[in-house]
């Protein structure tokens, strides 16, 4: 019933009839070991609605069309002006003060685009998931890449991720005692995917790297390989890939997670901590 008023009336609706809406939905998803029902808010199915080119061309020129980022967002500028060229906006932000600027940007926009928020449930009583509030002072503001607060010098691998998992992640680095060889990279904001600030990053790392040492990047997700966001980052980040290559920069990705399933996830609670565990391994040790 959900999924037909998404698809019919929220997701096309600007289009179909110059309705713009601002509503706002809020989805459980994580994987926390509690069956399938209980763990997927079926990602994918929203980015799909989105309507973004997955690999515009270089320059800096005005969008030319409606829906489509038909321009490769080469500054903030035009990141921002992504947000206008969307039909829907999909976060999974990983911190409260990233959650607050995401409620706040919604509000100020001089536009109305539909928000999709996927927030694990257990994020609401971990520990290390916080923030103060200087975080959500002035000068502050949504950040669709957040970089890895601990300083990682010579790292030989890059993990880019989404939502819980960064924590997940987060321990199990500590537990393997790489936290000097693993960075990891969220995306808080998927659609309209940050070409810019992800760029940015990308060849800050890329940089590091030394014709005797290749750094490793690495796409995590908790899905599996034909659900959550890795069909819709991966040409994304290809497009990237594409520019850098043009400036000499050496940057490819791949996949670390589940397999392809039918089920988004195991019903068993034993079988998901053994597959979490497999995916820190295969995800930080090279």
């Amino acid at each position: 019933c959900a999924q037909t008023i998404i698809d019919t009336f929220i997701s096309s609706g600007e289009e179909k009839w110059v309705r713009p809406s601002g509503l706002v939905i809020q989805l459980p998803h994580g994987y926390e070991g509690q069956g399938p029902d209980h763990s997927s808010a079926r990602l994918e199915r929203f980015l799909q609605l989105c309507a973004e080119e997955e690999n515009p061309t270089v320059g800096s020129k005005p969008h030319s069309t409606r829906w489509k980022t038909s321009v490769y967002p080469n500054t903030k500028a035009d990141e921002q002006l992504a947000l206008s060229n969307v039909n829907m906006h999909v976060l999974i932000p990983s911190t409260p003060a990233q959650y607050f600027h995401a409620l706040r940007r919604q509000m100020i926009l001089p536009f109305r685009k539909p928000l999709i928020i996927m927030t694990p449930k257990s994020l609401l009583h971990h520990k290390p998931c916080s923030s103060t509030l200087l975080d959500m002072g002035i000068g502050t503001a949504f950040e669709p890449v957040l970089d890895d607060p601990s300083v990682v010098k010579t790292p030989k691998r890059v993990v880019f991720c989404s939502g819980k998992l960064y924590y997940y992640l987060c321990r199990a680095r500590k537990g393997l005692k790489c936290e000097t060889e693993v960075s990891l990279i969220r995306i808080e904001q998927l659609c309209p995917f940050p070409f810019c600030s992800l760029e940015k990053t990308v060849r800050r790392y890329a940089r590091m790297a030394s014709s005797e040492a290749k750094i490793d990047f690495v796409w995590a997700q908790e899905e599996p390989k034909n659900m959550g966001a890795w069909s819709f980052v991966q040409p994304r980040l290809q497009a990237i890939e594409l520019k850098l290559k043009d400036e000499g920069i050496e940057f490819s990705i791949s996949y670390k997670g589940r397999p392809v399933s039918a089920s988004p996830a195991t019903g068993s609670f034993q079988l998901h901590g053994d597959e979490m565990k497999r995916i820190a391994r295969d995800v930080l040790m090279k």
